[in-house]
């Protein structure tokens, strides 16, 4: 064999064992929204932060209504409005809860799937995006 053969194997046999290792690993961040706002658990090469609200406040975590009674969602985050609750029926722009993620320093993140589950409780809809 000629040395620009056996250099080429050479170099395509290391390229080879390096390329799965540079593949993303599967990463994953949680918030539980039982007792506060901050990230519950991280897999990965990724960071998360507090969740956090524009226009909305975190009420409580209780479950427990004004008059002291236990209320019908559990004991999980609550977001409110402060003030009444305005009758909307389309999207408003300036009212949102970030739940924010981003990859650890030298890191590349690609989100291919985001889950969440939500609750609502109270005299009308409720609307999410």
């Amino acid at each position: 064999m000629e040395s620009k053969q056996i250099l080429f194997i050479l170099t395509l046999t290391i390229l080879l064992m390096i390329l799965p290792g540079l593949a993303q690993d599967i990463a994953s961040v949680n918030w539980t929204c039982v007792s506060d706002q901050d990230v519950s658990s991280i897999q990965g090469f990724v960071e998360g932060q507090p969740s956090a609200g524009k226009a909305l406040v975190v009420r409580d975590y209780t479950g427990t209504l004004n008059n002291g009674s236990p209320g019908p969602l559990g004991t999980y985050q609550r977001w409110w409005l402060d003030g009444n609750w305005p009758d909307e029926s389309t999207q408003n722009e300036n009212r949102y809860i970030q739940f924010q993620v981003a990859p650890q320093k030298g890191f590349l993140f690609n989100a291919d799937s985001v889950s969440l589950y939500l609750n609502a409780g109270g005299t009308g809809n409720m609307m999410a995006n």
